[in-house]
């Protein structure tokens, strides 16, 4: 259901180790940014439902500033599709840029593993400044040896004086499954809603039970998280797993 991207590192100095098989884990490394990889549970909120060892929510939310090439009239102008994707760290600086075709990429090794990209969806954001335009694009990244890791990853776009920008990444756990959208967004409402893993004590990697259902706020320049609550994922619901 993804496909992956070429990655061109800007740094490797402040990668951290993975999960993966050591094999993979150098070229694993030029894809995804730390915070990716560690899994780190950045969310301000809490939660009274258990997670297995170790972890808790997992929404990370920072601001970037990442200037494009060339100029456009309109947001509905940029092809989101091939459009390289960087993935920031935290401090706002580009880990490594993905080249991607279509809305994707898939690249698997000659010694095994593999790394992919899919763009998922695009949405304009209403804005109250007639001189700035937004959107927001989600991704799916996905990348293993033997086994593998899913992360999605949300970035907002501003066109302003016809220079394009991004300026707010997201990122999540995707890694279980849902009939629901991993995002969505309701442009009435402005809100975001982000759907993150959440292993219940005793989850097999396979089988996580639970998720974590975000809501954000569209302020006119940045999503801002308003609460959190817990479901059953389908594993969960399927297993008669109780909250």
């Amino acid at each position: 259901m993804m496909k992956v991207p070429t990655f061109e590192p800007t740094s490797t100095s402040s990668f951290l180790p993975g999960r993966l098989a050591i094999s993979f884990l150098l070229s694993l490394c030029t894809l995804f940014p730390p915070s990716t990889l560690a899994r780190s549970r950045s969310s301000m909120q809490s939660n009274s439902v258990p997670y297995a060892a170790d972890i808790g929510p997992f929404l990370n939310n920072f601001s970037i500033h990442y200037a494009f090439r060339g100029q456009y009239e309109r947001i509905q102008d940029v092809n989101f599709q091939d459009l390289a994707m960087h993935v920031f760290n935290a401090n706002g600086n580009p880990n490594a840029t993905m080249k991607i075709e279509h809305g994707k990429r898939f690249i698997r090794y000659r010694h095994g593993g593999f790394q992919s990209v899919h763009l998922n969806a695009i949405h304009y954001l209403p804005s109250e400044n007639g001189d700035r335009q937004y959107a927001i694009v989600s991704y799916t990244l996905q990348g293993g040896y033997g086994s593998s890791t899913v992360e999605g990853i949300a970035q907002v776009f501003e066109l302003t004086a016809h220079h394009l920008m991004t300026i707010e990444q997201l990122e999540w756990d995707n890694d279980f499954v849902t009939s629901k959208p991993y995002l969505s967004f309701n442009e009435k409402s402005r809100r975001l809603i982000v759907r993150s893993g959440h292993p219940l004590p005793g989850d097999a990697k396979c089988c996580v039970s639970a998720m974590d259902v975000f809501t954000l706020h569209w302020e006119g320049n940045r999503f801002v998280e308003l609460g959190m609550h817990t479901e059953l994922s389908d594993e969960g619901i399927r297993a008669g797993k109780k909250l």
